[in-house]
């Protein structure tokens, strides 16, 4: 990623979802087992999905300023909340439709995203006001050589900072991992339909807007280490007392609590990476981070699969 035009490898991300779904219909039509078209669409999804965050966090350097790092972060959360709210509401609706049209519909609007993206600018980062007049794609990234000898070089200097981004990170990993549970936990527990899982994925959604407009202004007052104690406090309680009782209510609060926790730390660790590593460094970073985020994942779901199947 430091070594390619990051406006470039978004737009094509953001165009390979679609693509991936159509290929995926097309499976479907001529194979009959529908496991594995599911397995190979989720596992396209996951691939194309953590490349895409692990490039959008890096471009978010290029549009942000150094002395309003808090705030963009805040802002960045907001803005990748709001279309979330905007389709777990629409879902129950958009769900009763043909998936030819569902296929069309999301296409256009990633050619849409795709034509926003390419008018974003890319920026040298400058340690005095975070930008500067001359374009740099790839400039910095070939500064520490290429190759699998440098990368792990340069992450065994960073391992500190990685480390600690990581155990940041951790609600956004146990939310993840969360997601495979919560529709289980909503059909078999609460005995629920998909129109309270598209609810609390608004309400999920909701609060994180709340949370990117919010948790800057606390950060400010409070200091990192504060504000991180704080939201890893409500989010763990939270994670307690949800599968504790069988209850609409303790559901729905404990999920605003999530959506408030882990999008807060989230913005508290974009404006730390931010402030901490250079442009031309961030694509490794941030792609090392999303390594250890997924291998956890792994673990973690793997090791339930195991007990459930034991149990």
């Amino acid at each position: 990623m430091d070594k390619v035009s990051r406006r470039r490898a978004l737009s094509v991300l953001t165009l390979t979802q679609p693509a991936l779904f159509a290929t995926v219909f097309s499976l479907h039509i001529v194979f009959c087992n529908t496991l594995l078209v599911y397995l190979i669409l989720i596992g396209g999804l996951e691939l194309v999905s953590s490349l895409y965050w692990v490039t959008a966090n890096t471009l978010l350097r290029d549009v942000v300023t150094a002395g309003n790092y808090v705030s963009q972060a805040g802002y960045s959360e907001v803005s990748s909340q709001v279309p979330a709210l905007i389709a777990a509401g629409s879902a129950v609706f958009l769900l009763r439709l043909p998936f030819e049209y569902l296929l069309v519909f999301g296409g256009s609007l990633a050619f849409g995203a795709a034509r926003l993206i390419s008018g974003i600018p890319e920026y040298e980062a400058n340690s005095a006001d975070g930008n500067s007049g001359n374009t740099a794609w790839g400039k910095n990234g070939f500064r520490y050589g290429a190759g699998a000898v440098e990368f792990f070089g340069y992450i065994r200097k960073r391992m500190v900072q990685v480390l600690l981004v990581y155990m940041i990170g951790f609600p956004f990993v146990f939310t993840v991992v969360g997601n495979f549970v919560k529709p289980v936990f909503i059909t078999s527990i609460l005995h629920g339909d998909p129109s309270f899982l598209a609810f609390s994925a608004a309400e999920y959604a909701a609060s994180a807007i709340i949370a990117g407009l919010l948790i800057p202004i606390v950060q400010r007052r409070l200091g990192d280490e504060t504000t991180l104690v704080l939201l890893f406090t409500a989010y763990t309680s939270a994670s307690i007392v949800m599968p504790t009782y069988a209850s609409y209510a303790v559901f729905t609060v404990c999920k605003a609590i999530h959506g408030v926790g882990n999008p807060g730390s989230g913005v508290v660790r974009k404006a730390v990476v931010l402030r901490w590593v250079e442009r031309g460094e961030l694509g490794r970073f941030n792609g090392w981070v999303s390594l250890l985020f997924t291998l956890t994942r792994i673990v973690i779901i793997g090791t339930s699969t195991l007990m459930i199947g034991v149990g």
